[in-house]
């Protein structure tokens, strides 16, 4: 699992930038074009399959992936 470190500003930005129905886009942009993808290999999937669900966590609120910095 990676984690990713930043502070409860760039949270907060992460979280805003990520909300409504241009973080929902975004998701499923990266999901439609590069996940399931017919045209990538396996690592680049998993890739950004990687990045999907750390916009996924962040747009849900769950946090999954990141943890504060102090």
């Amino acid at each position: 699992m990676i984690a990713i470190t930043m502070t409860e500003v760039e949270q907060s930005l992460c979280v805003q930038a990520l909300s409504g129905d241009q973080g929902e886009v975004l998701c499923d942009l990266i999901t439609d074009q590069i996940v399931l993808s017919d045209h990538l290999g396996a690592a680049e999937k998993a890739g950004a399959g990687i990045v999907l669900k750390f916009l996924r966590s962040m747009k849900d609120g769950k946090n999954l992936i990141t943890k504060p910095t102090k």
